[in-house]
């Protein structure tokens, strides 16, 4: 099995690939760069990914943003704190971390939760959510949105930006929030792109007063998916296939 870690610490890594190759069930692979790390991901075959955050950890992650804009849930990833506060902690489960290890790190400690991780992973059932609002809904495992019964053609980004949405109904998201959960970064200088998959998610889902669904431009603050007085569902897919990166 394969293992991605992304860490600046040498010595750690180090650490980590002496104790994965004496036990022969993984392979490391060491990556400093999440933009580098994120390429690799995209080419499929990892198993887990360990992530070093050392000091503080950031939801605006590359590696979290891809997971969750392929809705890759089902790859195991185990973020590493050494001097992590409850704070960073609560961060880092929220933002979608399988596993945290705090503190001074156990090399063998770390083996058996990476281990157990991936174990549980495998042996879950699939079971990502679907969106079901009004006349629309919205599959995260296939990708794909459907207003009246009938498909809607989105890009995979547009799809990401419809999921934020559509999954925080009333919720006035800023533009830098979005780009945090849907590029991985901020996107100065790319407003008018994100502009544009706003205008096609409009036009395309219909979203107005008629359909039940409206979205708002907060001025100068971001966006607003307003419903009327529409009641959300959530729905379990166990039978979904995962998505293709």
């Amino acid at each position: 099995m394969q293992t991605i870690i992304l860490t600046r610490n040498t010595l750690l890594f180090n650490s980590i690939k002496k104790y994965w190759d004496e036990d022969g069930r993984f392979s490391c692979v060491r990556f400093t760069d999440e933009v580098d790390a994120v390429n690799f991901l995209s080419r499929g075959d990892t198993a887990l990914v360990l992530l070093d955050f050392c000091r503080e950890f950031s939801s605006h992650n590359a590696v979290f943003a891809w997971r969750n804009y392929h809705c890759r849930e089902s790859l195991p990833m185990v973020v590493i704190g050494q001097s992590f506060n409850h704070k960073d902690m609560l961060n880092a489960f929220l933002a979608g971390a399988d596993d945290i290890v705090v503190g001074q790190i156990d090399i063998g400690e770390l083996f058996v939760r990476a281990l157990r991780t991936v174990s549980n992973q495998h042996s879950a059932p699939v079971s990502d959510s679907r969106i079901e609002l009004g006349h629309y809904t919205l599959d995260k495992q296939a990708g794909v949105a459907t207003y009246r019964g009938t498909p809607v053609r989105l890009t995979a980004r547009q799809f990401a930006i419809a999921w934020l949405f559509f999954s925080n109904p009333g919720v006035l998201l800023s533009r830098s929030k979005i780009a945090h959960a849907v590029w991985g970064k901020e996107i100065e200088g790319a407003a008018r792109t994100l502009e544009q998959h706003i205008y096609t998610l409009r036009r395309e889902l219909s979203l107005s007063e008629i359909s039940g669904v409206q979205m708002k431009t907060v001025y100068s603050l971001g966006y607003k998916l307003e419903c009327a007085d529409i009641a959300v569902e959530v729905v379990e897919a166990t039978d979904a296939q995962d998505m293709a990166a």
